[in-house]
């Protein structure tokens, strides 16, 4: 296994080799997290000495699509902080009679399960057909999956007490049709969110949404790429629009003036222009 401080040199030859041979940049990460997911990475090649790596990801250029996808971390699950979601519902709500509709934008969606979850929430409130919910990610194939919304029983069975928590009324399997060990989420919700590829702070960015999701993203990345991501959230929303993180995210630092915290329990921000 490589030692911490050869890993960490090796970290910066990479990040190096990438930009230069193939027009990569892994600036963007942070430091602690590109070193574990590397090493995590070259563990399971069996690779021990750094000059492995070097010469790995200069003459196979594949690999650097492989790292990339290392790179993307794709956990989430249903109702994941159900508070988050019960307040989210409250926010939508409100926005109930907006003659335009209410947009929302999941950002990071990975394999849907959060998107599917706030859409069976809505659904709940009879204001699913009031919302115009996208779900983006950057890994194609977490997009493939949450496309076909299908999960595992066990999973549906392991999230009921967070579903309720989060203010779900009926009976979680009521959306979903039950075939042996998996579960389908019902086409009348699937429907209902538009899945694309996105890169957040480096595609075109969207516009005029009220709300926006992301949560358990900025974390991986360095201050100045959040304050790069953060900026595309902000250009995406409209005047009095909200963005929603995890417990383990804040904008303290990156935030501009126009940003500001309403909620420090679920960490929910609401774009104030002056």
């Amino acid at each position: 296994m490589i030692d911490s401080f050869a890993l960490s040199r090796t970290d910066l030859e990479i990040k190096k080799i990438v930009k230069e041979l193939y027009a990569v940049n892994l600036d963007g990460y942070h430091e602690l997290y590109l070193e574990r997911r590397l090493a995590h990475y070259f563990q399971k090649k069996g690779i021990d000495q750094p000059s492995m790596i070097r010469d790995l990801v200069i003459n196979q250029p594949h690999i650097t699509q492989e790292l990339q996808r290392e790179l993307q971390i794709t956990y989430t699950r249903l109702f994941r902080e159900p508070s988050f979601f019960r307040k989210t519902i409250q926010l939508a709500k409100a926005l109930q009679h907006k003659k335009s509709g209410i947009r929302i934008w999941h950002a990071g969606c990975s394999n849907g399960s959060e998107a599917y979850s706030l859409a069976i929430l809505l659904k709940e409130e009879n204001i699913l057909d009031k919302c115009t919910i996208y779900a983006t990610d950057i890994n194609r194939k977490a997009l493939t999956d949450a496309k076909r919304g299908v999960l595992s029983i066990k999973e549906i069975q392991s999230t009921i007490g967070d579903y309720l928590t989060a203010g779900g009324k009926y009976h979680l399997t009521e959306y979903f049709n039950l075939n042996g060990d998996s579960a389908v989420l019902k086409t009348s919700i699937l429907n209902q969110i538009q899945f694309a590829k996105h890169e957040l702070g480096k595609d075109h960015p969207f516009h005029e949404f009220d709300i926006i999701i992301c949560r358990n993203m900025l974390i991986y990345y360095q201050n100045f790429h959040q304050q790069k991501l953060v900026y595309a959230m902000k250009n995406s929303l409209c005047k009095g629009g909200y963005i929603g993180l995890s417990n383990c995210e804040s904008l303290e630092g990156i935030a501009d003036s126009q940003l500001k915290l309403i909620d420090s329990g679920q960490n929910i921000y609401q774009y104030l222009v002056q």
